[in-house]
């Protein structure tokens, strides 16, 4: 006799074990707030895990349904900007801000157009003061 035999005689629900459900409050990402698309971390995340692939994904889609074409480099340094820790609570509305803003097209581009890293910090430093380059 097996345990499946067991289980199954004793009218076990052995698919979700009676915890169906269960602690999927903790599966939500606490950066995803609301987004239409994928968080913007996820996708750039998504980018640089490619890279090296014969296919490599080479665009990200906004929330207002674009979808815009973004190269590795590009990828890296928002990547970056995103996952620098703040240091003080200024900084994390800054962070928050720009974690917000390059979710849509508007925000994005601005950065994209500027090319190289060093140029795309100097735009966050531009729109969002100090930041999380100090």
């Amino acid at each position: 006799m097996k345990i499946t035999d067991i289980l199954t005689e004793a009218d076990f629900d052995f698919d979700d074990l009676k915890l169906k459900g269960l602690g999927s409050e903790l599966d939500r990402d606490d950066t995803d707030k609301g987004f239409n698309a994928p968080a913007m971390v996820d996708q750039l995340g998504k980018i640089l895990d490619s890279r090296g692939n014969p296919n490599p994904i080479t665009s990200v889609k906004t929330d207002d349904g674009k979808e815009v074409k973004i190269t590795m480099d590009q990828a890296s340094t928002l990547m970056a900007l995103l996952k620098r820790e703040p240091r003080n609570y200024i900084d994390r509305e800054e962070k928050n801000r720009f974690r917000d803003e390059i979710q849509t097209s508007p925000g994005l581009n601005p950065f994209l157009d500027a090319g190289d890293g060093k140029s795309m910090q100097q735009v966050f430093v531009q729109k969002y003061g100090k930041g999380l380059l100090a």
